[in-house]
C-alpha cells in the first residue's frame, strides 16, 4: 500500500515515524519549506512534497492529520481530484457534522473511513512527534450505513501497524457523546482548576495530584476550541453533570455530613475500580 499523510505535525509526523521502514510506501505533504527540506534530509525512505496533488495522484490511501476545519477545507478543495478506489481516513477528535459534510463531498468510488487514534501530547508540531505515540492506544473507527468494509479493514490494518492496543468500532453518535466525557471534559476540568489558582504562588505547595489534574491544561487552544464547539451539546451536558456532582460534594462538606461524605467517596472509588 502507498499511504499519503496530509499534515506533518504531531499526529501526522508520528504516523510517518511509526511506519518509516515498514512495508508501506509513504508520501508526506509538508507545507512549510524549511521543514520539508529537513525531513527530506533526515528521512530518505519517505517521499515528501509541498503539493497535495502529488499524494492524490499516486496514493492508495490518504490519511488526513489536520484539525477538523482544515480537514474539511482540504476535502472541499481536492475532492473532485480523488481517484476511484482511493481510501480517505482521518484523525479528527469529533465526527458528527464533519463526517456528514465529507460524505457529501467524497465522489462515488472513493471510500471514507472516519478514524480517531486516542493518542496525543500537550504540545503540537512535528518536533513533538514520536514513533511510539500510538503504541497501546485505543484506535477508534467510526462506522456508518454503507461504509466500505474492505476500506475499514485496510484502516484497521494500518492501526495494527501503528501498534495500537485495541481497535474499537463505534457509530458516530456514540463516539462524539463518549469522547465529550473521556477526552474533552478532562481538559475543561484542568482549565478550570488552573484558572482557579488566580494570582496565588502555589508551586512550592504542589505534589502529584496538582500535576495530574493540571497537566492537560497545557493545551492547543485553537484545536481544542474547535473540538469543544463542534461537540458543544454533548460537552455542555457533561459540564452540567460535573457541576452537579461538585455541588453535591460541596454541600456534604459545608454541612459536615461526615459519614455520608465517606460513603460517597467510597462509592465513587469503587466505581473507578470497577471501570478499569
Amino acid at each position: 500500500m502507498k499511504l499519503g499523510i496530509i499534515g506533518m505535525g504531531l499526529m501526522g509526523g508520528s504516523v510517518m515515524l511509526a511506519l518509516e521502514g515498514s512495508d508501506i510506501e509513504l508520501v508526506g505533504y509538508v507545507r512549510n519549506d524549511s521543514l520539508l527540506n529537513e525531513l527530506k534530509a533526515k528521512h530518505p525512505k519517505v517521499a515528501f512534497s509541498n503539493d497535495p496533488q502529488d499524494l492524490i495522484d499516486t496514493c492508495d490511501c490518504i490519511f488526513i492529520c489536520l484539525n477538523p476545519s482544515d480537514e474539511l477545507g482540504f476535502i472541499k478543495k481536492y475532492s473532485e481530484n480523488f481517484r476511484e478506489g482511493t481510501i480517505i481516513s482521518d484523525i479528527s477528535g469529533v465526527k458528527g457534522e464533519i463526517c456528514k459534510e465529507i460524505r457529501k463531498l467524497i465522489p462515488k468510488g472513493v471510500a471514507f473511513v472516519p478514524a480517531h487514534p486516542m493518542a496525543g501530547r500537550e504540545s503540537s508540531g512535528f518536533k513533538m512527534a514520536a514513533a511510539d505515540l500510538f503504541c497501546g492506544c485505543n484506535f477508534i473507527i467510526c462506522l456508518y450505513d454503507g461504509i466500505d468494509e474492505q476500506a475499514v479493514e485496510c484502516i484497521a490494518d494500518l492501526a495494527r501497524k501503528l501498534n495500537a492496543g485495541r481497535i474499537i468500532l463505534s457509530d458516530i453518535e456514540t463516539h462524539d457523546a463518549t469522547i465529550s466525557y473521556t477526552s474533552q471534559l478532562p481538559h475543561i476540568l484542568a482549565l478550570s482548576y488552573v484558572n482557579t489558582m488566580g494570582d496565588r504562588d502555589v508551586l512550592d505547595f504542589t505534589a502529584g495530584s496538582f500535576h495530574d489534574v493540571s497537566r492537560v491544561a497545557n493545551i492547543n487552544s485553537k484545536m481544542w476550541t474547535e473540538l469543544f464547539i463542534r461537540n458543544k451539546e454533548n460537552l455542555c451536558n457533561e459540564i452540567k453533570n460535573m457541576e452537579q456532582n461538585m455541588r453535591c460534594l460541596r454541600e456534604l462538606i459545608e454541612q459536615e455530613k461526615f459519614e455520608e461524605l465517606v460513603k460517597t467517596m467510597d462509592r465513587i472509588s469503587k466505581k473507578l475500580e470497577e471501570a478499569k
